[in-house]
């Protein structure tokens, strides 16, 4: 679909003009006659909540409840040695990007990033778990600009190999564009990042900046690849704060985004409404 969230592109999309045009205005009329008729309603981001508050929803009965992470799965102890074979990344200080390889997912902030990293930390490799319709031209430009060597592409992968990918790297990147949507959306990823255990370079867009600050990770303005080398770059030349943020991001989802603390917040809430 050329999309990271319809779900959240659509929330997003409540607050364009466009959305307020004649085609969509018997969905959104359902759609908080339905919010307008629940008791409590359930919003992934605080952007989403302001934006529901913004069309005249009562914020006292929307609740924030993020994504999360299965932190037996994603965890920073798995055996990754045959990843690392597999993908040459033994003695390589590896930069993962998991996702779409799309031009709106900023597939030239990828392109920008090998070529600083060649000159400041030629011993990396940016590793990338995914597909897209930019991909091809992508590693084609790679290797047109003899850097090539500074990516390796694994392609789409089933689901249950992201927990050896995510541990088997040194450094995460969550990247998003400066949209509605991205700054809509509870990414996933950002969270099975930190539950592996590993540093993460974050772009500043609302939904991520809601669970990630600078004891836990690193911010980025979005687009900006300039600011994602020197990130990169600094954490390379500096272990202890990659340790630090690692044991940090850990610790964060163990504590307030594991899949069974938020299941379990979201049951009581259900249970507290149920009639006695």
């Amino acid at each position: 679909m050329g999309c990271p969230d319809w779900m959240s592109a659509y929330a997003a999309g409540l607050g364009n003009e466009s959305m307020n045009s004649f085609k969509p205005v018997i969905i959104q009329l359902v759609e908080f006659t339905i919010y307008h008729m629940a008791d409590r309603v359930f919003a992934a981001t605080n952007f989403l909540k302001k934006l529901l508050v913004s069309h005249g929803l009562d914020q006292s009965k929307i609740i924030v409840i993020p994504n999360g992470a299965d932190t037996d799965l994603f965890n920073p102890d798995l055996d990754v040695s045959d990843i690392r074979k597999k993908y040459r990344l033994e003695n390589r200080f590896v930069v993962l990007f998991i996702g779409h390889l799309e031009d709106w997912a900023g597939v030239d902030l990828i392109y920008n990033l090998a070529d600083c990293l060649n000159q400041n930390v030629p011993d990396a490799t940016i590793l990338l778990v995914g597909s897209g319709e930019s991909t091809k031209n992508l590693l084609t430009r790679l290797i047109r600009s003899n850097l090539g060597h500074m990516v390796t592409h694994a392609g789409l992968q089933p689901y249950d190999r992201m927990p050896l990918f995510t541990a088997a790297s040194d450094v995460t990147l969550c990247l998003f564009p400066d949209t509605p949507v991205s700054h809509a959306a509870s990414p996933l990823k950002l969270f099975e990042y930190l539950s592996s255990g590993t540093a993460v370079v974050a772009t500043n867009v609302a939904g991520t900046a809601e669970i990630l600050d600078s004891s836990s990770g690193v911010l980025v303005a979005p687009g900006n690849t300039s600011e994602i080398c020197d990130a990169v770059v600094m954490l390379r030349n500096d272990q202890e704060l990659r340790r630090t943020l690692s044991e940090a991001g850990r610790k964060l989802v163990e504590e307030n985004y594991s899949w069974s603390r938020l299941a379990s917040r979201l049951l009581d809430i259900c249970e507290s409404l149920a009639p006695n």
